[in-house]
């Protein structure tokens, strides 16, 4: 519940650059053994956005140049659909269930 700037990749941590998967482990783990969840990238999603011009999709949480409180869980941006940035990435993901 309280910010630590060694256990993020934030821009409080001043490094200007992403970093490995796994860097801050295990000090930036979550309480569910979860790595890297917070700062490097901002996580582009699927999501439109309902404001603005052309397509745009919501962007959430923070990268490495965003300053600790945009690392939070419902930090927002709409971005357009088209954008590449080094701070910008998505999640990958998978069932753990059959259907």
């Amino acid at each position: 519940d309280q910010f630590l700037t060694q256990a993020a990749n934030s821009g409080a941590l001043g490094l200007g650059d992403t970093m490995a998967v796994g860097a801050y482990h295990p000090l930036g783990d979550s309480p569910l053994g979860l790595s890297d969840m917070a700062g490097n990238v901002a996580e582009g999603t699927a999501t439109p956005a309902q404001d603005g011009e052309g397509e745009q999709y919501i962007v959430k949480g923070g990268s490495f140049r965003d300053e600790p409180a945009q690392l939070e869980v419902q930090t927002s941006a709409a971005a357009p659909a088209q954008l590449t940035a080094a701070w910008l990435g998505f999640r990958c993901a998978a069932s753990t269930t059959q259907p």
